[in-house]
Order: structure tokens, then C-alpha cells, then sequence
């Protein structure tokens, strides 16, 4: 996700890729959410800002983690949630990141402890 915030402007087959929404995901909120609102150019190129990608994260994150509907996401953050929202999915990718990494921790003392195993019953 580095790369994507070093530009000002994003086409949608970037954004798709980036966080795995299909382009015809993105044109269908664009149509539901007032809050995401790409510039088009003249010929109907769509250039997505920070804040449209922002966004989009917000809507995946209502609608994958919550499973919010689309009329539930979209009245939720008509109703001013967006901030605290976007501290719930911080909170919650943070967790998701120790978990990962407790995961590979476990792993390897699971690989370590039946490495001990095989020198006990070699011996």
C-alpha cells in the first residue's frame, strides 16, 4: 500500500487491484455513496483521490467486517460514524497484524519442539 500514497490521483484498475474491489464494485458505490466522489475527466476516466481510497476502505470494512449492508454502511456514515469507524478498522487490522504474528511465532516453537522430539528419540 506504500506505492499508492505517493501519487495524487489513482485510476480505478489500481484501486480495484489495491484492495481487492472489482472496477464494477467501485462504479456501483460511486452511485450509492455521496461520500465517494472520483473526478472524471472528459472522457470518462475516473481519477481517484486519498481521500476517495480512504473511503472505499471505510465501505469495505462496513460491509466485510461489520456486514453492513450497503443501505446500512451508507446510512451509518450519513450519520457522522466516519472517524469513529476508521478507528474501529485501524484497531481491528493492528489485531489482525499481532495475530499474524503470534501465529508465525507458534509455528515455529510447534517446528522447534518436534525438532527436540526427534533428538530425544534419536539418542
Amino acid at each position: 500500500m506504500a506505492s499508492i500514497n505517493k501519487k495524487k490521483y489513482f485510476s480505478i484498475s489500481e484501486v480495484s487491484e489495491v484492495l481487492d474491489v472489482p472496477p464494477h464494485t467501485l462504479r456501483f458505490w460511486e452511485k450509492e455513496f455521496p461520500q465517494l466522489n472520483p473526478r472524471v475527466s472528459d472522457g470518462g476516466t475516473r481519477r481517484y483521490t486519498q481521500d476517495d481510497i480512504d473511503t472505499i476502505k471505510l465501505i469495505v470494512f462496513l460491509t466485510r467486517e461489520r456486514h453492513f449492508t450497503i443501505e446500512g454502511a451508507r446510512q451509518h456514515l450519513a450519520a457522522g460514524n466516519r472517524g469513529r469507524e476508521e478507528a474501529r478498522m485501524k484497531v481491528i487490522e493492528k489485531l489482525k497484524e499481532v495475530r499474524a504474528e503470534l501465529m508465525a511465532i507458534r509455528l515455529e516453537l510447534n517446528a522447534l519442539e518436534a525438532f527436540n522430539e526427534e533428538i530425544i528419540v534419536d539418542e
